[in-house]
């Protein structure tokens, strides 16, 4: 998923423990004692970001569980009929032998 709003200014892209620890060292180094306003407006799009993340995968689940549905409701049916065809050859099979012994 693409990422559509640029990111603050000054802030890259690291893996998120990364982050976490390169913000905390730059705070202690430069003897800072809150956190940079553009590290908070990163996680809370972090945040945002896996929550669609969540919303998604549970929408993906839901769809593969109903096409899994249908798909178990189709072959049920596909193999209702190859019975049903199966006793209709067999059945004309028995009425050709009856004709036959009949002539």
């Amino acid at each position: 998923m693409p990422y559509d709003k640029p990111l603050p200014k000054g802030l890259f892209f690291f893996k998120h423990s990364q982050l976490n620890k390169s913000l905390l060292s730059v705070n202690v180094q430069e003897g800072m004692r809150n956190i940079p306003e553009s590290f908070m407006i990163f996680r809370e799009e972090l945040q945002k970001v896996k929550q669609e993340k969540r919303l998604l995968q549970m929408k993906y689940e839901k769809q593969v569980q109903e096409m899994q549905e249908e798909l178990s409701y189709l072959k049920e049916q596909i193999a209702s009929q190859h019975t049903m065809i199966e006793n209709a050859i067999e059945y004309a099979n028995q009425l050709e032998q009856q004709l036959n012994q009949h002539r």
